[in-house]
Order: C-alpha cells, then structure tokens, then sequence
C-alpha cells in the first residue's frame, strides 16, 4: 500500500515538472512586448520621420546618421506612462483539458491583470569633431506585465506574465561631406540585458491548485545602423537598420502548493527569443 501511494506521488511531481517546463516559450519574436516610447518628440508625431528629423539626441536609437545633425551636444530624457486595463470577461472557462468549468471567488467570470507602468529612456551626444559625433543611449525597448489574482477565473492561462529589458547603445556618426556632399553614415553596439517570469496555475485531480512558474534571464548582443542623405535644408532621407537580438534564458523551473505553500519541485530551464526590427 505505502509503495503504490509512493509511486503515485512520484508521477504527479513528474506530471506537474513537465507541465512547467511547456510554459517556457518555443523560439519566437517578440514584437508583442515592443514598447515605442523612447523619445517624447517622436510620440507627439506618431513616430513618423523618426529615421530622417534628426533635431536631437534621441534619433541616435532611430538611425544613428542622423546624429551628424547635432551642432555641439545634446540631451534627451522622457518617462513615459502606460496604463493598461487588461480585463477579461468571460462566457465560460475550463481547465486546460476542458473537463472542469472554472469561475473566479464567488462565481466570477472577470479578472482584472493591468499593471501600470513608467518607461524611462535616455540619450546623449556629443560633437567630437567637424566630422564625427558620439552618442549613448540607455532604454526599455521591450516589456510587458500582466499579473491575474491565482483565484481568478483566467488562472489556468495564466496569472503573472513579466518581461522587462535594458538595452544599452554607444553609437558614432560621421559625416562624409568632405567627399560626398549631404551623406552622413552612422553604426552602433547594443548590449541588452531582458528578465522573464511566468506563472500559472495546475489543478491535478482534486483542489487545491499549484502553480507551475518559470523565470530567468539573459545578456545578448546586437548591432544597429544607418544612412542619411540631405537634398537641401528641407529635405532629407534616411534608412536605418537593427539586427535581431537572440536572448536565450536560462532560469528555473517550480511548483509550489496554494494550500500550504510548500515546493514541490525546483530545476533550471532554459528558453529563447528573437526581437529586433528595423526603420526606414
């Protein structure tokens, strides 16, 4: 009797370890966690020309040419705020393998998961010559969080999604006017720095649920670039491009009990992600 009831806690623990690690991301990009908001002048445009104005520091994330355009220094800071109402209502819901219907505390059948945020970005740069001019950047390109109670009806989809980057940005622009009048090329070096957590909640047989979380994180490395071409005073042309940065996670893995909070199983992980894009 003890060693079936042994055995059948052993595959509940494999059961409930291999349900954590399918919360782990196959390769994807991960252009739905984009944020924008790096430079209060190009909000209030809707981003347009973000690749050819080139008024101050902030177009050296943009396309870093258009920093020849900066007559001796310049800084560029913004918070920006995004306030998010992420409520789900729904009609009906079942757990993951659609044989118990699911309700929040008192038969609820909305949860509510925004969180709000603020997203600092910097940029400065520096004229170092007739020719050449320095830049660093410092933003938050990609991040999102959404956190549903674990006694909500969205529980057994999910309940906190968390990911957050750094992503820092020395560049440098050189104009090639000496030569080719109106041409300024620019390239830089990225080191980004991005976090992950998820959870979700598991219900094997009988109450109470567990909640299966994955978490880690990663340091990779990309490249942007860019050309500017100036007709006139007033017209101007610009494309720029930004390599993929391939994160690859590395974390853990773990399971804990809702009613007595005990962990039921801890390992590492590991996951991958794709983000980049480019402007033109």
């Amino acid at each position: 009797m003890e060693r079936t009831r042994t055995r059948r806690t052993g595959t509940r623990l494999l059961l409930v370890a291999a349900l954590a690690c399918g919360l782990a991301p196959r390769p994807a990009s991960a252009g739905g966690f984009q944020l924008n908001e790096m430079a209060p002048r190009y909000l209030g445009t809707a981003l347009a020309g973000m690749g050819s104005e080139a008024i101050d520091a902030s177009v050296g994330y943009y396309n870093p040419a258009g920093l020849t355009r900066v007559k001796s220094g310049s800084l560029s800071a913004t918070a920006a705020g995004v306030f998010l109402d992420t409520t789900v209502h729904a009609t009906e819901a079942t757990t993951l393998d659609g044989h118990v219907n699911v309700t929040g505390n008192n038969g609820k059948m909305s949860a509510y998961g925004g969180k709000n945020a603020f997203i600092p970005a910097g940029h400065v740069a520096q004229r170092v010559s007739d020719d050449f001019v320095v830049y660093l950047g410092v933003t938050g390109p990609y991040g999102l969080v959404t956190d549903y109670p674990d006694t909500g009806v969205t529980r057994y989809m999910a309940t906190l999604s968390k990911v957050i980057s750094y992503n820092v940005n020395p560049a440098i622009a050189w104009s090639l006017g000496r030569w080719i009048p109106g041409l300024s090329i620019g390239a830089g070096f990225n080191a980004q720095y991005a976090r992950a957590r998820i959870n979700r909640n598991v219900l094997f047989g009988a109450p109470p649920d567990l909640i299966a979380e994955i978490a880690g994180e990663d340091w990779a490395f990309g490249w942007n670039a860019g050309a500017l071409y100036e007709f006139n005073e007033h017209a101007r042309v610009g494309v720029s491009w930004r390599s993929m940065v391939a994160h690859r996670f590395s974390g853990f893995v773990e399971t804990w009990s809702t009613g007595s909070g005990a962990s039921l199983f801890r390992g590492g992980a590991h996951a991958s992600a794709q983000i980049g894009r480019a402007h033109v």
